[in-house]
């Protein structure tokens, strides 16, 4: 995939990040649809409820992959005694920095570099494969979801982490995990922390977050509400 994609989709968003919401919505349009709204509202909530179905066999697949990401699956003999080497994507400067301090402090790490952007990341990784990828989940130009697209079409094996500030990117780190992501850490976690679980990611485990593991694992059905009261629909 040419890194052109990254430009040409910059500021659109996901649509698997809407996909808590549409069932939602289409219930509550047949809801308080007229008599002569709902059989297609009715048929607008069913293609809802089968998309959600599909997201569903998806997140049961990234589980298993997740599940089967252990330590031994694609590691290099002795990899955890070998020092690994760790790319940092993001567009902050600051904390992109940040982040290369902490790691770098790390026994268990040999290098550290950073990338401003997805394209300075896919020159970095066209020129040396690290063991591991850090990419903010917004990084420019066009988001960390697409940027993982990317380096997963490139190299199916290679292994990155989302980091993010906050709860509120977990729409859209639930969505880089199903696009190849093996893991995500958050910003605010203390550094030895953060260290810790990047090395672990970098040597072969999944470090997903309980709070994350759990929505994926979740694959909530909206019940249709019963006909004494909506009335039947055809």
């Amino acid at each position: 995939m040419a890194v052109g994609t990254l430009e040409d989709e910059a500021g659109e968003p996901s649509a698997e990040w809407r996909e808590a919401c549409a069932v939602d919505d289409a219930y509550c349009e047949w809801l308080f649809a007229s008599a002569d709204d709902r059989p297609a509202a009715f048929a607008a909530y069913r293609a809802a409820l089968d998309q959600e179905e599909s997201v569903a066999a998806i997140d049961r697949a990234v589980i298993d992959r997740l599940g089967r990401a252990g330590p031994e699956q694609g590691v290099p003999s002795g990899a955890r005694s070998q020092e690994v080497r760790i790319l940092v994507v993001d567009g902050d400067g600051f904390a992109r920095r940040m982040l290369q301090r902490v790691l770098g402090e790390a026994a268990e790490v040999g290098s550290v570099i950073g990338a401003c952007d997805g394209r300075e990341a896919l020159e970095q990784v066209r020129g040396n494969v690290p063991d591991l990828l850090l990419v903010d989940i917004g990084v420019p130009p066009a988001g960390g979801i697409e940027l993982i697209r990317v380096l997963v079409g490139m190299l199916p094996r290679i292994r990155v982490v989302t980091v993010s500030t906050s709860a509120d990117w977990d729409a859209a780190v639930l969505a880089a995990i199903r696009a190849g992501a093996v893991g995500h850490i958050d910003k605010d976690a203390a550094p030895d922390q953060i260290a810790r679980l990047a090395v672990l990611a970098a040597v072969g485990e999944a470090v997903v977050p309980g709070r994350l593991m759990t929505r994926l694992l979740a694959s909530p059905r909206m019940a249709a509400p019963a006909a004494e009261d909506r009335g039947a629909v055809a």
